[in-house]
């Protein structure tokens, strides 16, 4: 729906419900084609690559489009200003974990940090807002 954080955003992307992986590995999918990873990192810093490659195949912008209602236009847009931007950070809240899928869908979220290497560094990473009383303080701690 359309809410008044949506009116702010420079591009809103409304997915249909429980298609947040589809538009997840999608994006890593252009990613990939596009060479707007680092294979540096990757290589340093991750271990199973060489079966994410083949995997994202499935995950072409028209596929992904059709399984969010996604234009494809808005899908190309996100992936290329993820490539462009460096430094970048994601947040989110507990309906991307709350779901059937929520572990696969944060696992796709941490792969598209992994994959530009934009993690673990100033102003790049991803970062959950929790709801819980101090679940957020045990993610800032580091023991979660």
């Amino acid at each position: 729906r359309q809410t008044a954080t949506a009116e702010k955003a420079d591009l809103y992307l409304p997915i249909r419900p429980g298609t947040d992986l589809a538009l997840l590995n999608g994006l890593l999918h252009l990613l990939v084609k596009n060479d707007a990873i680092d294979r540096d990192f990757i290589a340093r810093s991750t271990t199973g690559w060489e079966a994410m490659e083949p995997f994202l195949d499935e995950y072409a912008p028209q596929t992904v489009a059709e399984i969010t209602g996604l234009p494809v236009e808005d899908i190309l847009t996100a992936a290329r200003w993820i490539a462009e931007a460096g430094e970048w950070m994601s947040l989110w809240t507990m309906g991307l974990n709350q779901s059937i899928a929520g572990t696969w869908n944060t696992n796709a979220l941490c792969n598209l940090h992994l994959a530009t290497g934009a993690i673990c560094r100033p102003g790049s990473g991803p970062f959950s807002l929790t709801g819980q009383p101090n679940a957020m303080g045990g993610r800032e701690m580091g023991y979660m």
